[in-house]
């Protein structure tokens, strides 16, 4: 187990990394960026690239079930570029499929956005959308939003902490 350090805002690389620890802690193989390092299955090979995949392989011919698989937003992006994480969520035939964005960083403004985006963050209205996006992909996927923050505590009630990078 690392040792948590407080500090800045947690960066993209370590939140993979904890939801990394966290689906090994509750049982499940773990991949990281699949379409270069795991192949999970074609349909991930040929249409999506995920931060993060939780799977079990089950005995032949069942093969490997992906339970959850993540994309971790770092920076400001725009609605197109959110819907393509969704995109990528919805065709990875998922249990659960989970947008991960530093919402509070954001609202706070303590994550460096273009000047003209400050507004768009500050006021709430990018986790609206964000939100908007899930209810509307409700029917045919079942997503959900977490915020950095939530990774972290999930983390910690499981017994996982990461170190703060330099």
């Amino acid at each position: 187990m690392s040792t948590f350090t407080s500090g800045p805002p947690l960066r993209k690389s370590q939140v993979i990394r904890l939801l990394e620890e966290v689906g090994r802690k509750l049982g499940f193989e773990v991949a990281h960026d699949p379409q270069k390092e795991s192949r999970i299955n074609r349909l991930l090979d040929d249409l999506a690239r995920l931060d993060v995949v939780w799977y079990k392989e089950l005995p032949e011919p069942l093969g490997k079930v992906i339970i959850a698989a993540f994309e971790v937003i770092d920076k400001a992006i725009s609605v197109k570029e959110l819907k393509g994480n969704f995109f990528n969520l919805q065709h990875a035939s998922c249990g659960i499929g989970v947008i991960v964005a530093p919402l509070r960083d954001l609202r706070e403004g303590r994550v460096k956005v273009p000047s003209i985006w400050q507004s768009y963050f500050k006021s709430g209205r990018f986790e609206r959308e964000l939100n908007a996006l899930a209810k509307a992909t409700a029917i045919t996927s079942n997503i959900k939003i977490m915020d950095y923050s939530d990774v972290n505590d999930l983390a910690k009630r499981l017994g996982i902490e990461i170190v703060n990078e330099n």
